[in-house]
C-alpha cells in the first residue's frame, strides 16, 4: 500500500474549469530528517479535476420512475435507447491526494468519538481543504457551490493509494501511477427500504388530522417544520452551520408557542398577553427570559422549579448560544457541537412533553396540543376531558382556527411597528355586520387586521354590485348575523379613526378566546 491516499470525490456541479487542472495546498512547515536534510510536514494536500463525460442508464431515481409509467401504461417498457432519453453529461470529480502520514492535529475536520482510522481522518482532512477551494472558486465566479459533505456524497467513493507525496506534484508534470483499488464508505444514506408497511388501518385518518393542522397552521406546526429541515441539513446535507441555526430555531418555536398556547387557554386576551412578551420600555423580551422568567410559572407545581433545570442552562449552552455564534460570527460547529445540539433539542423536547402530560388536567387542550391523541392514550393519560375536544375535526378545525386569530393578534400586538397605531386608513378593509333585525353596522378594519373603527353608512361609498349584495342578505330574513366584506370606492369620515375596537370583539365568527370554544369547561 502506498503512502499517499487518492479519494476520488464526485461535485455536485462541474467546475468551470479545464480538464486535468490542479492546485496544491502547500505544506505549513519544514521537518528536519536524521541525516540532516529537511522535508515539508506531511499537511499538504494535492487537488486534480478531472472533467468526466457519462451516459447510459439515468440514475436509480429516474429509473424508478419509468419502471412505475411503464406498469402504468400497460406494461410497455422504455426502449434503452440511451441516447434519446439523455446526452452525455460532463461531472467534475476531485481527486485529492493526502499524505497518510500527517497527524491528527493537521486536520480541522470533526472526528469521531473514538478517533478516525488513517483514511478517515486523510479523508476529513481533503474534504475540508477542498471546501476552502472551492469557496474560492464561488468567490470569483459568483456562483452557489455546494460544499463537500460526507452525508451529502454517495455511500461510497473510489480510494487508491500511491507512492507520490502531495507537495510532489508541484513540480510533476504526469499523473501518479496508483495502486489498490478500492472502496472507501462513507454514509448510509441510501434513500430505499427493502419493502413498505402495509398496515395502513389509520394512515387515512392520520393524515386527514394533519392536514387540518397544516391548513390552519396549528400549534407547533412550525416547530416541526424547523425541526424536519435540520435533520436534513445534519444527516443528509452535512451543513452543521444550517442545521445549528434550525435546531436552535425548532426549539424556540416550541418554547414559544408553549408559552403562547398557555396564555390561550388560561382565557387571556390578546392584548392582555403581550405584556409577557414585552419587558417594561416595551420592548421584546428574548427567549431565554421568556423561558425562565414567564414559561416556568405556569409548570413550577409539575416539576420545572424556580432554579433553572440543568437541560434549560444545556438548551442555552448548547443550542442556543451555538445559533448565535453561527449566525453572529459565520462559526461553522463541529461534527460533536451538532451532536450535542441535537442531544440536547431531543431532551428539551422530552422535558416540556412530560410537564405539558403533568399538566393535562389543568389544561388538556395545550396537553392535546403537544403530545397528541396517540401520546397521550399511550402514555395513559386519554379520559373523557379529551374526548369532548376531539369530537370531529370540524371541531378540531373550528378550535385551530381560534387559536390561530389569537395568535395573529398577539403577533401584531408584539410587533415593534403596529404600537404606535398610524390614523391613515390605508390598506383597510370594509365589513358589514347584517343582524337578525336587519340591522346593519359598518366596520374599517385595519391593515393590521386587528383593530377596527366603526363607521355610519354614510361615510362609506359603495359600488352598486356590493349594495345589492348587502340588499340580498337583508332579504333573506337571517336567524344569526352574518359578517361580509365588501369592497368600497372611497370613505370620508367626519373625524379622524380612533380604531377603538378590536376585530374579535365586533365580528362575529370572529372570536379569539379559548372561552369560546362551544365545549371549554367552565371555570
Amino acid at each position: 500500500m502506498g503512502s499517499t491516499a487518492h479519494f476520488f470525490i464526485p461535485l455536485s456541479r462541474t467546475l468551470h474549469v479545464p480538464n486535468g487542472f490542479n492546485k496544491t495546498k502547500k505544506a505549513t512547515g519544514w521537518i528536519e530528517q536524521d541525516d540532516g536534510s529537511s522535508s515539508p510536514t506531511a499537511d499538504s494536500v494535492h487537488f486534480v479535476f478531472h472533467q468526466v463525460e457519462t451516459k447510459g442508464s439515468p440514475p436509480i431515481s429516474i429509473e424508478s420512475s419509468f419502471q412505475l409509467a411503464a406498469e402504468r401504461t400497460n406494461g410497455e417498457r422504455r426502449q434503452e435507447r440511451h441516447s434519446d432519453i439523455l446526452e452525455p453529461v460532463q461531472s467534475t470529480v476531485a481527486e485529492a491526494m493526502v499524505d497518510l502520514d500527517f497527524t491528527e492535529k493537521n486536520t480541522t475536520a470533526p472526528t469521531s468519538d473514538n478517533g478516525p482510522d488513517q483514511f478517515t481522518a486523510a479523508f476529513d482532512y481533503a474534504v475540508s481543504e477542498l471546501n476552502v477551494l472551492l469557496r474560492a472558486f464561488a468567490l470569483i465566479s459568483n456562483e452557489p457551490l455546494r460544499l463537500v459533505t460526507r452525508e451529502s456524497l454517495p455511500p461510497m467513493i473510489p480510494l487508491a493509494t500511491s507512492d507520490t507525496q502531495p507537495w510532489r506534484m508541484i513540480e510533476k508534470g504526469e499523473l501518479p501511477d496508483l495502486q489498490g483499488l478500492s472502496v472507501f464508505n462513507l454514509n448510509w444514506n441510501i434513500p430505499f427500504v427493502s419493502s413498505v408497511t402495509h398496515d395502513s388501518a389509520d394512515l387515512d385518518s392520520w393524515l386527514d388530522a394533519a392536514l387540518v393542522n397544516l391548513s390552519n397552521d396549528g400549534p407547533f406546526t412550525a416547530y416541526f417544520d424547523f425541526r424536519r429541515e435540520a435533520d436534513m441539513y445534519f444527516t443528509k446535507e452535512g451543513n452543521y452551520r444550517i442545521a445549528a441555526i434550525l435546531y436552535a430555531s425548532s426549539c424556540e418555536a416550541l418554547l414559544d408557542e408553549l408559552l403562547q398556547h398557555t396564555l390561550w387557554e388560561e382565557d387571556l386576551r390578546p392584548e392582555q398577553a403581550v405584556t409577557r412578551f414585552l419587558n417594561k420600555r416595551g420592548t421584546a423580551r428574548g427567549i431565554v427570559d421568556l423561558v425562565k422568567n414567564e414559561l416556568q410559572k405556569f409548570y413550577q407545581h409539575y416539576g420545572w422549579g424556580q432554579e433553572a433545570p440543568e437541560i434549560i442552562e444545556q438548551w442555552v449552552t448548547d443550542v442556543a448560544s451555538l445559533r448565535n455564534r453561527a449566525i453572529h460570527y459565520g462559526y461553522t460547529p463541529t461534527l460533536d457541537e451538532i451532536r450535542a445540539c441535537l442531544r440536547t433539542v431531543d431532551e428539551v423536547v422530552k422535558f416540556v412533553s412530560d410537564r405539558v402530560f403533568e399538566a393535562r388536567a389543568e389544561r388538556p387542550i395545550t396537553a392535546l396540543a403537544v403530545l397528541g391523541h396517540q401520546t397521550l392514550e399511550n402514555r395513559g393519560g386519554w379520559d373523557d376531558r379529551f374526548s369532548d375536544f376531539e369530537n370531529s375535526l370540524s371541531e378540531v378545525n373550528l378550535r385551530l382556527r381560534i387559536y390561530k386569530r389569537w395568535r395573529e393578534a398577539l403577533s401584531s400586538f408584539r410587533d415593534g411597528r403596529n404600537r404606535i397605531m398610524p390614523l391613515d386608513l390605508e390598506g383597510s378593509l370594509c365589513y358589514i355586520v347584517i343582524s337578525p333585525q336587519n340591522d346593519s353596522q359598518y366596520f374599517l378594519v385595519h391593515k393590521n387586521k386587528v383593530s377596527a373603527q366603526e363607521i355610519a353608512q354614510g361615510e362609506v361609498s359603495l359600488s352598486s354590485a356590493a349594495e345589492s349584495t348587502i340588499q340580498y342578505y337583508q332579504n333573506l330574513n337571517l336567524q344569526i348575523p352574518l359578517v361580509i366584506q365588501v369592497e368600497y370606492e372611497n370613505v370620508e369620515l367626519q373625524a379622524q379613526p380612533t380604531w377603538e375596537h378590536f376585530v374579535y370583539d365586533v365580528l362575529p365568527g370572529h372570536e379569539v378566546c379559548v372561552s369560546t370554544l362551544p365545549r371549554f369547561p367552565s371555570t
